[in-house]
């Protein structure tokens, strides 16, 4: 897997739109991903509330949108954005991605892990942590 932060660099914080620019790697080429369903874990510690954004291609109907995030899909590449919406629900931590490819044949799983997020929304004051 390769990504790419789209947002400005760390840390990200729970007020600010982050953008991610991820691809499903093979050796060095992307690879296609127009034969696989896209699942996004969100969490920022194993103790955390988790969020899944998904793209469905296998049954669309299945889709399921939340609020404060998206996928965007590319050929060979998606972009995934994360609106404070859904960011002020989680507690200052390392910002973890868990990210599933899956097709008929197979089911990739890469975890992507940021620097500091700091989740400074004002309702969620009491989580922010130094």
């Amino acid at each position: 897997m390769h990504g790419q932060y789209r947002s400005r660099l760390t840390p990200f914080y729970a007020s600010e739109d982050i953008s991610f620019d991820l691809r499903l790697m093979q050796r060095a080429e992307a690879q296609k991903l127009s034969e696989y369903d896209i699942y996004v874990e969100i969490f920022t510690s194993q103790l955390s509330l988790r969020k899944t954004v998904m793209s469905v291609v296998s049954n669309p109907d299945n889709q399921k949108d939340i609020e404060g995030a998206d996928i965007i899909r590319y050929p060979d590449h998606f972009v995934l954005n994360l609106h404070p919406a859904l960011l002020k629900v989680f507690p200052t931590g390392v910002l973890t991605l868990a990210i599933r490819y899956r097709s008929e044949n197979s089911m990739i799983t890469n975890v992507l892990t940021t620097e500091k997020f700091l989740n400074d929304t004002p309702a969620n004051s009491d989580l922010v942590v130094d």
